[in-house]
């Protein structure tokens, strides 16, 4: 019988599945956004000045640069490791954004 996460993609994944998930994170390194071959376009819009920047569910391996760029992502310990390098990183998930009232309020993210 398959777990719930294999059965939908979109579950939260629990027990084993979730412990195994943490010790890979644990013992992987972070990918910067120069280390994949999409860079020669997204440099173009980490160039451009005074823009802000929201990557969701970037895991280890976000694709804009850390600093100064805000991240969404699901894992705890990717929110944790974004932010020692520099992000503003957030625990959360897409179909609900933590950003709703600053939003609400006008003040961008």
């Amino acid at each position: 019988m398959l777990g719930t996460c294999q059965r939908d993609p979109f579950a939260r994944c629990d027990g084993d599945q979730s412990r195994l998930l943490q010790r890979i994170l644990e013992r992987a390194r972070v990918h910067r956004a120069e280390d994949f071959n999409t860079w020669a376009i997204d440099r173009r819009i980490a160039a451009q000045p005074h823009r802000e920047r929201l990557e969701i569910g970037p895991g280890l391996h976000p694709r804009v640069p850390i600093a100064g760029s805000f991240f969404v992502d699901i894992s705890a310990q990717a929110v944790e490791r974004l932010k020692a390098l520099g992000g503003s990183a957030v625990l959360g998930e897409i179909t609900a954004l933590p950003f709703r009232r600053l939003l609400r309020l006008g003040g961008g993210l």
